[in-house]
């Protein structure tokens, strides 16, 4: 029988007003396989410019430009460190920090933790709800579920009571992320505040 994992509680996050950007690379499709990463392509990453403004983060990433002729471009994978042996894609993204409500702790949206919550603005224009928060919450297995978004496999949204700044929102039914059976696939329930697995 399967272990359950421990509750995890949520916490509220907020913009920080700060952002990182990063140069990308990764295989698309039948690319180079990625041998630390069975089934995933090979990818790297390198950050350029770090806790600055949108606009300078936007410069930054203007200025660099993706023909690949900045040296700070990576040349081999982060995870399995073999350089890349095709023409890899390039892309430059920007990524904004969040600071967490019980501990001021400041990070960028990739590393926030399970149990993190925050408003997706960039989702609010979908439809308002009575708070105005369009709520996010990352979950046990790494992945961002909205609540007060309809279901991947249609339907109503899941029911939503509590303040999310107060870390003691219930919602109703449950959460399944993943698919059933598979590495990585999780089941559980938000309630008062907790994510806590069937």
């Amino acid at each position: 029988m399967k272990d359950r994992q421990r509750p995890v509680k949520t916490f509220w996050c907020e913009p920080a007003g700060l952002w990182l950007a990063k140069l990308i690379l990764y295989m698309r499709g039948d690319g180079q396989a990625c041998v630390a990463r069975p089934g995933r392509q090979c990818r790297a990453e390198v950050v350029v410019a770090d806790r600055v403004s949108p606009d300078e983060a936007e410069a930054v990433s203007k200025a660099i430009g993706l023909d690949g002729s900045d040296p700070r471009w990576p040349k081999a994978c982060d995870h399995c460190g073999i350089e890349f042996d095709d023409e890899p894609k390039r892309t430059i993204g920007r990524e904004e920090y969040y600071t967490r409500a019980d501990t001021g702790e400041q990070l960028p949206m990739s590393e926030l933790p399970a149990g993190a919550t925050f408003h997706a603005d960039w989702w609010a224009k979908a439809g308002g709800t009575p708070d105005g928060i369009h709520l996010t919450v990352r979950l046990p297995n790494g992945t961002d579920w909205m609540p007060d978004s309809p279901p991947s496999g249609g339907g109503s949204p899941w029911s939503r009571m509590g303040d999310p700044r107060q870390a003691n929102v219930t919602c109703s039914p449950s959460i399944a992320s993943g698919k059933a059976g598979q590495p990585g696939y999780y089941h559980g329930w938000l309630r008062n505040g907790e994510l806590v697995e069937c």
